[in-house]
């Protein structure tokens, strides 16, 4: 991947993207999300939509038109960015915002990220799905701020909000700790939506087109297991929406997120009896899980041998004290 030097020298930028397919029913409110961040920086914002035929293409011309009428544009380091003309525009709080979209066939969400990555210009780079959201106007500034007092780290992470269809809350994902052998070989708890990478970092690897499923596991493991170090907020940075047409809650996905798991277990580990009692896990959680649950009186039995069953793992592989503090205490 090339990569283009067009940071202005003023304030750092922060780049995101967002793949869209037919997600009209939330893109408003991501789009939302991204528009109302305020602090010190620049803003780059690409929208790569697949050529959705649900009124996507329509909301997201609404925002540069608005953008348009709201603004003034000014370049800098070779781009151009919307700079809003008074303080009651609800958009562009921050330096400026350059707002750019595309729409057509695009190969999927994984292509359409490997397109638009080399694009970016920011020294942080994160994407937000079109059904996910920023929680915050500030959740932006709590990033650069972090990553400004560590610039070496090479990923910038936080806890999210898992929400539903509606935006409701369903539970908080406190990420708490990173272990490399827990993401390889247990839980992985990375939340996407509140992570962002440095681009000269990004740019490095690249996501595999092979893993539908897990691409952003595979990728953010593959950066770690370079030795590249993470750095976290204990803030909610993100909602991530958990529904029924996500690959995450998708029952019929689960299977092949079990094999795909198994490509980056024997790809990263090389212990046989943890890659052993890792597949054993792996295979319960994303396999038998989803069948027992069918089952009224099966599926709870199943879930309390499988808690067992976990804790067991996670004394084996990361040790006692890990267990007895995340998983006993419920942390996990």
């Amino acid at each position: 991947m090339s990569e283009p030097s067009v940071e202005p020298a003023d304030a750092p930028v922060v780049s995101i993207v967002t793949p869209s397919f037919n997600q009209g029913e939330f893109l408003e409110q991501t789009i939302q999300s991204v528009l109302r961040q305020r602090g010190d920086f620049y803003l780059d914002y690409l929208v790569a939509d697949g050529g959705s035929s649900d009124g996507s293409v329509e909301i997201v011309r609404r925002y540069e038109a608005a953008l348009a009428t709201g603004c003034d544009i000014v370049e800098v380091g070779g781009l151009g960015y919307y700079r809003s003309r008074s303080p009651e525009f609800p958009w562009c709080r921050c330096r400026g915002v350059s707002y750019r979209w595309r729409s057509g066939p695009d190969g999927g969400q994984i292509q359409a990220l490997r397109t638009a990555f080399p694009e970016t210009v920011g020294s942080l780079v994160a994407w937000l799905n079109s059904d996910d959201y920023y929680l915050g106007d500030d959740a932006l500034a709590r990033v650069l701020a972090r990553h400004l007092a560590d610039p070496g780290a090479a990923i910038v992470t936080g806890d999210c909000s898992i929400v539903d269809r509606e935006g409701r809350e369903l539970w908080k994902h406190a990420v708490g700790r990173i272990d490399l052998r827990e993401l390889v070989h247990l839980d992985y708890h990375l939340p996407q939506s509140s992570t962002f990478v440095r681009r000269d970092v990004l740019l490095r690897y690249d996501l595999d087109p092979a893993r539908k499923c897990t691409f952003d596991t595979d990728f953010f493991i593959a950066v770690l297991s370079d030795g590249h170090r993470l750095v976290k907020l204990d803030d909610e940075l993100s909602a991530f929406r958990l529904y029924g047409d996500n690959i995450t809650s998708d029952p019929t996905l689960q299977s092949r997120i079990f094999r795909e798991k198994m490509t980056i277990l024997r790809r990263r580990s090389d212990h046989r009896l943890h890659a052993a009692l890792s597949r054993l896990y792996q295979y319960w959680t994303y396999v038998l899980k989803p069948r027992a649950d069918r089952h009224r009186r099966l599926g709870p039995w199943m879930e309390r041998a499988r808690a067992r069953y976990r804790e067991l793992c996670y004394r084996v592989i990361l040790g006692e004290g890990y267990a007895a503090r995340y998983v006993r205490g419920g942390a996990a």
